[in-house]
Formats: structure tokens, sequence, C-alpha cells
């Protein structure tokens, strides 16, 4: 949790319902998919192998009324777990499985999952945007050889003019978050930043 409060996968799952209400009170036709990553448990697009701890919760598609309940869904399930934390007998009631104790994931891997996501979207000359929500401000430290894979995958994402923005999770005081000029936050959202070209909005994207 940050600084004490709701863990931070629930508060994420909390801001796309609300996003996609946004959208459909404004009659927007954005498509939105969810993908977490971390998990114990591995679904990606058409069953694809080699992408362990990344977990697709929605496809790309416009915010429903079903969507938003089967979101709303897993944040009840993370409140229920939140407050069972430390009773040996509860139960991890998500499909995914648990976060907190899955090893460590290649974001490399979640970024190449995201381009799979844009590719196979059944939409054309939209803007793409990619919201990454983390608490970890190095999630390359486990392997240091991911770090350069994960920045190759985002300079596949500027090519595909995919717009990446972080949003980030800070610690509780004394702990702090790294983004300073060498941190690798700075640097991948820089590589995919150098020379995006927004694609022209259409309705549907």
């Amino acid at each position: 949790p940050a600084g004490g409060g709701k863990p931070c996968l629930q508060q994420s799952l909390e801001c796309v319902v609300e996003c996609m209400k946004d959208r459909i009170l404004a009659k927007e036709r954005d498509f939105v998919g969810v993908l977490l990553f971390g998990t114990e448990q591995c679904k990606v697009p058409n069953d694809h192998q080699g992408f362990p701890h990344i977990s697709l919760l929605q496809d790309l598609e416009e915010p429903s009324a079903t969507s938003m309940r089967k979101i709303s869904l897993v944040v009840s399930q993370l409140a229920a777990q939140a407050q069972a934390q430390g009773n040996p007998g509860a139960s991890n009631a998500t499909e995914f499985g648990s976060i907190a104790t899955s090893p460590a994931f290649d974001l490399a891997n979640v970024l190449w999952v995201a381009s799979m996501l844009f590719g196979g979207a059944n939409v054309k000359n939209t803007r793409r945007r990619l919201y990454l929500l983390t608490n970890d401000d190095n999630p390359c430290s486990a392997n240091p050889a991911t770090r350069p894979r994960a920045l190759t995958r985002s300079r596949d994402l500027q090519d595909a003019n995919v717009w990446v923005e972080p949003f980030f999770f800070a610690p509780a005081p004394p702990k702090g978050f790294d983004l300073s000029p060498t941190s690798f936050w700075r640097e991948l959202v820089g590589e995919v930043r150098q020379n995006y070209t927004p694609a022209r909005k259409t309705p549907g994207g």
C-alpha cells in the first residue's frame, strides 16, 4: 500500500473504473484495456507462451457496464484480501493470483504484450496511450540485463506512435522514489517521447 492506505493495485483499478464512467458519460468511444504485471498467474492475448507474471484483465474494447462490473468485482476481492492479511486461512480469490508474493517480472515483456494489444485492436489512425501505474522506481533492479531489453521495447512503442505515461505511487516517508536524470523511468520515457508523432484522433480510438 502507498503510505499505509489501500493497496496500489486496488487504487489503480478504482481509477480505471472511474475513467470508464467518464468516457461513457461523455459518449466517447475510446478503447480501454487493462494489463496487470507481477502476477502469479499468466494470461496474455491468444494464449502466447513466454510471458510469465503478466495477466490480461480486459482486452482493448469500449467501456461498458459489463466491463466495469468485472473490474469492480476484482476491486472488491482486493479489498477483502487486504482486510484478511495475516489470516492464514484467507483464500486468494482473484483470477490472477497474488501480486505481492510473485517473482520478479521482465518489464520488456510487459511492453511487448502492450504492443500486441495495440497491434491487435481493430482501430486505425487513433491516439495510442499506455498508462503505467507502479510503485517500483526500478523494476529492472533484480536483473540489470532486463533494462536494455525494456528500453528496446520502449523504442518499439515509439515506432508505433504509442505515448507512454507513467503514474507513480510514492512510498511512505522516509523512503523515496528515484526520478533522477539517470533513473530508469526517466530514461524509458525519454526513449519513447523523443520522436513521438501522435496519430490523428478518429471515432473509436
